[in-house]
């Protein structure tokens, strides 16, 4: 049988291995631990008490983030309080891992950042191989099976696809040239005479210049948690963009489906996934917004035309420059950072039990 600390350790193991690479509830447990640890007897918590400290924890941890990261995570508050559920780490555990941490002066603060650094490894290693691949030999699918052949890595496949996807978007907008103009015909001049400040804010035009052109360009919205179904891209000349690399099922992508607001929509997704896309959009009105599908394999096939096609020399050096940078972005390394941090924490100098050696 299990004693009670085992069974907080196969908990927290299990958290780190369902996380991203950030591993944001790890390190808010962690900072949790830590706080415990430093405190005087009169300032320490009672963690059977969660609303004591739902909401410290996720300052604590923010702050570790912005350091080791330069990012801290903007879920929901609701998403991220969820470490404290019974599903996850709930207060019953928590006092198990804090009893042992203190008695072993900070041996699971200390697991927990080694894991942390490990992860962080798997992506700086993954972001140097790509610096030196060759537009020649470099296979998009290669790439995307090496998110889902790790484990330290498989839960941030989305991000890669959608980074990916992003990358080939954007390099042949601007290549192509395209622009987008914006024009008030004449039946809207007084109105805009009337507004002058509106059209010269938000459209660039005025009452006597009633049209204005831009770069067409594709912006990613940001950065979201596992189970944000809000859209990943935008156009500013029309259709919004919805990656989704997660295995879908009619419930999930009609749930999808339905809460797009945009007028126009492109949906990202593997291949397998394509016909169920297909099958909940004749079953919903939101069909008329969806401009089209775009299979992994048509990814693929883009990758190749830009590398190994006819504009290859113009392409394909610019096409894996901006995954590294995107990559980059995406997932700040920041190892000598990490180091310092274990340093200056005395991490590096714990002990490990065998229990946690691992």
């Amino acid at each position: 049988m299990q004693s009670k600390l085992q069974e907080a350790k196969v908990r927290l193991d299990s958290l780190i291995a369902k996380g991203r690479v950030d591993l944001y509830k790890p390190i808010q447990i962690a900072e949790v631990l830590y706080y415990q640890r430093v405190a005087s007897e009169a300032k320490k918590l009672d963690l059977m008490d969660v609303e004591g400290f739902r909401k410290l924890s996720r300052g604590w941890r923010d702050l570790v983030t912005v350091r080791l990261l330069g990012k801290c995570s903007n879920s929901s508050a609701r998403y991220q309080d969820d470490v404290w559920n019974e599903s996850a780490m709930p207060p019953r555990m928590l006092v198990e891992l804090d009893r042992h941490n203190q008695k072993k002066r900070g041996e699971i603060e200390a697991y927990i950042y080694r894991r942390f650094a490990d992860r962080q490894g798997l992506v700086t290693e993954l972001i140097e191989n790509l610096k030196t691949s060759n537009p020649s030999h470099f296979k998009l699918e290669d790439f995307l099976a090496k998110f889902d052949s790790q484990p330290g890595l498989k839960r941030s496949v989305d991000k890669a696809y959608e980074i990916v996807t992003f990358a080939i978007l954007d390099l042949l907008i601007r290549h192509m040239s395209v622009r987008v103009f914006v024009e008030v015909p004449s039946e809207g001049h007084g109105l805009l005479d009337e507004f002058r400040d509106l059209g010269t804010t938000l459209m660039g035009l005025s009452n006597t210049a009633f049209s204005n052109s831009s770069r067409a360009r594709i912006y990613r919205v940001g950065v979201t948690n596992a189970a944000d179904r809000g859209l990943d891209m935008w156009a500013n000349f029309g259709p919004a963009i919805q990656v989704k690399h997660l295995k879908l099922s009619v419930d999930v992508a009609s749930t999808i489906l339905r809460q797009l607001e945009a007028e126009s929509v492109v949906v990202v997704c593997r291949d397998a996934d394509s016909s169920i896309v297909r099958q909940v959009m004749t079953q919903l009105p939101v069909s008329k917004r969806i401009a089209g599908i775009v299979q992994q394999t048509d990814l693929i096939r883009w990758y190749e035309q830009a590398l190994r096609g006819r504009y290859r020399y113009e392409l394909g050096p610019e096409l894996l420059a901006s995954l590294v940078r995107c990559f980059e972005a995406e997932f700040p390394q920041a190892t000598s950072v990490t180091a310092q941090f274990m340093q200056e924490r005395a991490y590096d100098r714990i002990p490990f039990g065998n229990d946690w050696a691992d």
